[in-house]
């Protein structure tokens, strides 16, 4: 048995590199993987046929058995705790080092997950090249300041019982491990060649791969998905082909859109277009804050409308002179609620004074007419006013809705009008664009009619005209008539066309060629969930039915179902019919009553109090103040019929009572047994991380006779017990030179954006 401390000998010298020049193979049982590892033996190990190391990580045993993507994730978080531009501008020949080791095939490296075991001891095996074994054991980091600087103690034990020893417990946790992810190993290389930058050095079409590469989401082991970043690209290749960029973002509710338009707005502001708004429901505004910095390291500030204050990250209030003070966001990106603007307040009057780089709206299908029986039903309401208005004073106009259309395909082109305020190669010019009248362009849009000749085409074709990269043919018409890349319009008449530029419009006159070539094609994306699974870019949602078909009886206390229909009791059913009742009523004056019928059963079946409350405000005539659309309802809640009101005062009243308690609650002692009408009620519900689908009896249609119509189930009362996971797909970019976001990115409005970048 041989003792070393380091009180009379430095170990890095006396034990290590000794006993490893010329050895055979290297075990290691060290502690957590960190290029320090290596720091002192990279050398020495180099030509060590076998070297293989088990390590602790931030691994559950729960997340091995779900995905490798878990795995890679954690430990790729874990690793880079460690600042990537403090360890490439101090350790950056060791990332290289260690680089070509874990790809020479030599080196092995394992963790453990660490609620399975939490390796503290730290022990080693090292074979001679004669054959012959040595262990050691202690406490000993493979550091410099382990073995160096560190009062440290180390015992070697040559003795084939203690070697035996020492493998055993190698053998044992080695087998409860898993192989270091790929993802570390492609870190290390991007650190040991990282390079810093000014923004000056790139293109437009490096700053996405530049700016992303050591944002948060990349350092916690995420990334954009494959369509988010391909819609990063179209915004750029917008933005060059355009001038500007001008898109519907319309995918579908999960598929990642609040992160794609971020991800857009953050490169508009790197590249100095300009101030970047953002208007979203109230209810949205911290969950875009947050998006933006936890996910893009992008701070933002929120608007406070009633105390007129801006909120920065961290919570912390930065005061103003007033509401004119709108207009001066403390940092590059401003996140304000549309609610100012459907309310017509000072605000708003002040943002529409503003130039804005770019502006992102999200649930942009609520900028639309004012709907309803009354005269000024065509009108636009303030929101799509106000998005018509400000459209000539932005350059990036990005509109993003899970549901571009609502009720009326005219929605849709409204929306792209907002777009083609200001720009007009979305619709082209509105007083003389074949495609602004939505009767006369939709039957070309889907296909239904062409161009009645090639006059009428060219009328179709040169208000917008495309650009040159979307067809070889209309490139070669603009190289017939000598139109410019970036104009977008001509006013030559067809009469005056050449031979060959009249044959070319007749070719666009083939079926096909304008339900592939419009603005609505041209300037809107949507991708599907299902579409994106079957392409194998996503992962299918691993779902548990609710409640489970063969259940016993015991498996939910206190939750009562009829087959997989969930028993509401007697005030609920009460309740929610008066809410039928009272928008029937209401239906037969204003178009608000589909809205308000959404409004009033969402709030009854998102908890008896919310229902409560709404039903006793919509009586009182108060402002619903966490709706945008609240000012909307204010005119048909201001007179209300005796037929209404008694309908919304059934909803007060039946939810007030005692017994009016969620069908999961247990019974109280006071409660009656429900001996009303039991009601069926069945939908589907999600939630951020699972997905819960509740399915009616086989064979039993959806309104059983005798039951109640309001066959719905309460989604709070949905209990989702589901497992999922997400694909990843490729690294985002190929990068070179990236950077992650400098703070002082963060300037406000008035500020030029920094010129540094660290790649």
């Amino acid at each position: 048995m041989n003792r070393f401390s380091s009180r009379r000998q430095r170990l890095d010298h006396a034990f290590l590199s000794r006993k490893l020049a010329g050895a055979k193979s290297y075990r290691r049982i060290a502690g957590y993987f960190r290029s320090s590892i290596f720091e002192l033996v990279g050398e020495e190990i180099g030509d060590i046929p076998k070297v293989q190391i088990v390590c602790n990580s931030e691994l559950d045993a729960a997340d091995v058995v779900v995905s490798k993507h878990v795995r890679e994730t954690a430990l790729k978080e874990r690793w880079n705790e460690a600042p990537a531009e403090v360890e490439a501008l101090l350790h950056k020949d060791r990332y290289r080092k260690l680089h070509d080791l874990l790809t020479s095939g030599r080196v092995e490296i394992r963790v453990v997950p660490k609620d399975r075991v939490f390796i503290h001891g730290k022990a080693g095996v090292i074979e001679a090249a004669d054959g012959s074994k040595t262990c050691f054991l202690g406490s000993i980091n493979e550091t410099k300041s382990a073995f160096a600087q560190n009062y440290e103690i180390l015992w070697e034990d040559p003795s084939p019982e203690g070697v035996a020893w020492v493998e055993e417990e190698f053998e044992a946790l080695w087998r409860d491990s898993y192989p270091l992810p790929d993802a570390i190993v492609e870190e290390i290389n991007r650190v040991a060649n990282r390079v810093e930058i000014h923004f000056g050095d790139l293109q437009p079409a490096e700053l996405p791969g530049a700016a992303l590469a050591e944002a948060p989401i990349y350092r916690g082991g995420e990334q954009l998905q494959s369509w988010q970043r391909a819609f990063v690209t179209l915004f750029l290749k917008h933005r060059e082909t355009y001038g500007k960029a001008r898109l519907l973002l319309a995918d579908e509710v999960g598929v990642g859109k609040t992160l794609s338009l971020a991800a857009s707005a953050m490169i508009s502001a790197l590249l100095d277009d300009g101030p970047v708004l953002i208007l979203c429901p109230s209810t949205l505004t911290f969950q875009w804050q947050v998006e933006l910095n936890d996910r893009l390291g992008i701070p933002s500030a929120v608007w406070a409308s009633g105390q007129k204050v801006w909120i920065d990250p961290r919570g912390h209030t930065i005061k103003t002179r007033g509401a004119e003070d709108i207009t001066h966001c403390p940092f590059r990106i401003a996140i304000v609620s549309t609610g100012l603007i459907f309310h017509a307040s000072d605000e708003r009057r002040f943002l529409l004074e503003r130039k804005f780089g770019t502006l992102v709206l999200d649930e942009a299908h609520k900028a639309r007419r004012r709907g309803g029986l009354g005269d000024n039903k065509e009108e636009p309401n303030n929101l799509l006013d106000f998005m018509l208005r400000i459209g000539s004073r932005t350059r990036n106009l990005l509109l993003g809705t899970a549901t571009p259309i609502q009720t009326k395909v005219q929605e849709l082109w409204d929306l792209l009008r907002i777009l083609n305020s200001g720009a007009d190669f979305v619709l082209g010019r509105e007083a003389m664009s074949m495609w602004v009248n939505m009767q006369r362009a939709l039957p070309v849009v889907k296909g239904e009619q062409i161009p009645l000749d090639e006059r009428d085409g060219w009328e179709w074709l040169r208000n917008p005209l495309p650009p040159g990269d979307e067809e070889p043919l209309v490139a070669n018409l603009r190289l017939q008539l000598g139109i410019p890349a970036n104009t977008f319009f001509t006013d030559k008449g067809f009469g005056s066309l050449e031979f060959f530029a009249q044959q070319s419009v007749l070719q666009t006159l083939s079926p096909g060629f304008y339900p592939q070539h419009n603005p609505i094609v041209r300037h809107t994306v949507l991708r599907r969930r299902r579409t994106l699974e079957e392409a194998g870019l996503l992962e299918r949602v691993a779902v548990e039915i609710h409640p489970a078909p063969h259940a016993s009886s015991t498996a939910y206390p206190g939750v009562h179902f009829d087959g997989l229909g969930l028993l509401t009791n007697h005030p609920f059913d009460l309740a929610y019919q008066a809410a039928e009742g009272f928008t029937a009523a209401l239906q037969h004056r204003t178009r608000a009553a589909g809205f308000m019928k959404s409004l009033l059963l969402q709030r009854i079946c998102s908890s008896f109090a919310s229902g409560r409350s709404t039903a006793t405000k919509m009586l009182r005539r108060e402002l619903l103040e966490d709706e945008d659309e609240a000012a909307l309802l204010l005119e048909p809640l201001s007179s209300l019929t005796p037929i209404e009101a008694g309908h919304l005062r059934t909803i007060v009243e039946e939810l007030s009572r005692p017994e009016a308690t969620t069908p999961n609650s247990p019974p109280s002692a006071t409660s009656s047994p429900n001996t009303g009408p039991r009601a069926k009620r069945g939908s589907n519900t999600a939630a951020s991380s699972s997905v819960s689908i509740t399915t009616p009896p086989t064979g039993s249609p959806p309104n059983s006779p005798g039951r109640s119509p309001a066959n719905r189930l309460p989604s709070m009362l949905a209990r989702v017990r589901a497992a999922c996971s997400v694909a990843r797909s490729s690294p985002p970019f190929s990068v070179r030179r990236s950077r992650r976001p400098s703070r002082s990115a963060a300037c406000g409005w008035w500020s030029p954006p920094t010129p540094r970048a660290r790649g």
